[in-house]
C-alpha cells in the first residue's frame, strides 16, 4: 500500500521595511507551499519578544512567492517584533525579527541676541518642534570664531515648544 505524507509549508521572515514613527511595512517570503493547493500567509506582531502578538493577514498563496502587508498605529521609539506565518496543511512560522518605529527629531531656529553689551549677551532661540520626545533639553553654542571652539551654555528643558533664552556674561 501506497501513503503519501502531508507537508506543512515553508515560511521565512524578512526584515521590516518603509518604517516611520507610526507605520511599518512587514516583509515576508512563502518558501513552500508544502502539500496544500493555498496557503494563507500573515504575520504576527507586538512589543514584546515571543509575545503576545497582534495578527494581521497578508493573503493567500498558491505559490512560492514574497508577502507584506502594512501596520499602523505604532508608539514612535518603541521596538517591535515580529514572525511570519503560513496555514496550508498544517501550520509554519518564520524566525522573530524586530525593527524600532522611527523618531523625529525636535526642530529649533536661533533668534538673533538682545541685550548686547562688550561684555555680555541674551542668547535667544525658538523650539519650533518638540518632534517625538516629550521633553527636550535646550542649550547654545557660541564663538568668537567661525567653526569653533565653541562653549555651550544650556537653557534648560522645555516640554512645550516656544521662545527661549540664555544670559552669557565674561565676553
Amino acid at each position: 500500500a501506497d501513503f503519501k505524507t502531508a507537508a506543512p509549508p515553508v515560511v521565512a521572515t524578512n526584515e521590516a521595511s518603509d518604517v516611520t514613527t507610526t507605520s511599518a511595512k512587514l516583509n515576508g517570503t512563502l518558501t513552500s507551499r508544502g502539500s496544500a493547493a493555498s496557503v494563507n500567509v500573515s504575520f504576527e506582531y507586538g512589543t514584546t519578544s515571543g509575545g503576545p502578538y497582534t495578527a494581521v493577514a497578508a493573503g493567500t498563496l498558491t505559490a512560492p512567492g514574497t508577502f507584506s502587508a502594512s501596520i499602523g498605529s505604532l508608539t514612535a521609539g518603541t521596538r517591535y517584533y515580529f514572525r511570519t506565518k503560513a496555514v496550508g496543511i498544517g501550520t509554519a512560522y518564520g524566525t522573530e525579527k524586530s525593527f524600532t518605529a522611527g523618531t523625529t527629531p525636535p526642530t529649533v531656529t536661533t533668534i538673533d541676541a538682545g541685550n548686547v553689551t562688550a561684555t555680555s549677551a541674551t542668547l535667544k532661540g525658538n523650539l519650533a518642534l518638540l518632534g517625538t520626545a516629550t521633553s527636550v533639553a535646550v542649550s547654545f553654542e557660541y564663538a568668537t570664531t567661525p567653526g569653533g571652539p565653541y562653549e555651550t551654555v544650556t537653557a534648560g528643558d522645555r516640554e512645550t515648544t516656544g521662545d527661549f533664552s540664555a544670559d552669557v556674561d565674561g565676553l
